[in-house]
This record gives C-alpha cells, structure tokens and sequence, in this order.
C-alpha cells in the first residue's frame, strides 16, 4: 500500500493523536494515583541519597516527567503531595540539589503558571531568610563567649508551607538553653511574631564518650535525642 507524502502527515497527524487520547485515559483511570506515584518518584531522585545522575541527566529525567504530568488529571492533588516532599527536602536538608529542585518547580511553573508554584517559590525565599538569620544569631550568640553555636533552624510561615502537626515536647536542659537565646533574638527583630517548635522534623548530631573513653557522633532525630540525653542526666 503506497500513501503520497500529505496522506503520511495526516496519517502520522492521526497515529499521534490517538496515542495521546489513549495515554490520557489511561492515566485517567487511577484517578490521584498517578499524580501521587509521581511526586514520590520525583522525591526519590531528588533526596540527597541519590547523586547518581550528572546535572545533565537531571535536567532530561525532569524534562521526561513533565511529558508525564501533562497527562495529569489531577495536577492539584500532584502539588499537594510534591510540596509535601519538598517540604521534606528542605527542612531537613535532605535535597540532593537546590538549583535541580529550583529547576524542576521553574519548568512546573512553565507549564501551570505562577499562582501553581507561587508557594513552592516562597518556600525557597523562607529558607534562604532562615540561613541568613541563623548566622546572625551564631555571630551575635558566639561572639566574646568563645563557644561556637552549632545550630541551624528553619524559619517557615504557615501560609505557604504544608499543615505541621505539632507536639509537646519536654526538651531537656541542653537543648532549652539554646532555644530560649534563639527566641530572644528572633523577638528583637521580628515583634508580634511567636515561634512554634516541631520536634518531629528536626535532626541531631550527639557527640557522646562511650564507657571505655571511646567517642562517638551519633545522628538521630530529635525525638530520638531527647530521648537519648536523659541519659546523660544522672537524676533520671
């Protein structure tokens, strides 16, 4: 069977249309999950824990899920869990890399438009304001004491980041000292403003002499190292 060359563009025109027709509704017939196997595939290769890929490969994996995502039905619902995972990534610093994650939200931002990704970017500029006022608190904290402050903390407003439930923590002596100096500081520069501690998200280096002299960093949670310096207190 021979076809002319405009027959072959409209047939082409027509083979391409169906397949887009047909991966749509595909995709449509997992309703959110789709959207939500996605974000999590995204976080997977945006932990830090995966530094396989060159910036190369990283800018055409993304360009390959942003194929993917324009099948989405339910963009809304991929948002709700891919800010959940930079949340994550961010606090926790867990991000593999800040420009791939700055990269990935800039080529969702070209495909939705600024109100889709408006606060994912504020999650960037909080971050980046919480790095700038930790230093001036270690500067101001460690200067003519000597010590040095060994503290990061991330600053983040409510209205743009995810819902962070909250608990109620007993914090020990080592760690109350510290967050008290902090909250004064912050206090001085930004009044009316209170602070809210979510122990569930932070991380902890411990540096402990184990009984025979040996010394040892552990890293655990925070919920774990408060737990863990009870035991250096002996009254407990």
């Amino acid at each position: 069977m021979n076809f002319s060359k405009a027959e072959c563009i409209v047939l082409v025109s027509i083979l391409s249309s169906r397949k887009h027709s047909a991966f749509e509704k595909f995709i449509a017939m997992r309703q959110d999950k789709p959207a939500e196997y996605l974000a999590k595939y995204v976080n997977y290769r945006m932990c830090s824990g995966n530094r396989a890929l060159s910036e190369e490969q990283m800018d055409a994996m993304m360009d390959k899920i942003i194929v993917i995502f324009r099948y989405l039905t339910s963009k809304d619902m991929f948002e709700s869990f891919y800010r959940k995972d930079l949340a994550k990534r961010l606090v926790m610093s867990k991000s593999a890399s800040s420009d791939s994650e700055k990269a990935m939200v800039l080529k969702l931002k070209h495909e939705c438009g600024t109100s889709y990704t408006n606060r994912m970017e504020q999650m960037f500029v909080d971050i980046d304001m919480s790095q700038s006022l930790v230093s001036d608190f270690k500067s101001r904290i460690g200067r003519g004491s000597g010590k040095r402050i060994d503290m990061t903390v991330s600053v983040i407003s409510t209205a743009v980041w995810p819902t962070m439930n909250a608990l109620k923590v007993a914090y020990p002596p080592q760690m109350t000292e510290i967050k008290k100096k902090f909250d004064l500081f912050y206090k001085e520069t930004h009044s009316g403003r209170n602070l809210q501690y979510h122990a569930n998200w932070g991380t902890c280096v411990i540096s402990a002499t184990m009984g025979n002299g040996d010394s040892k960093e552990i890293t655990a949670s925070e919920l774990q190292a408060i737990c863990l310096l009870l035991f250096a207190d002996p009254s407990v």
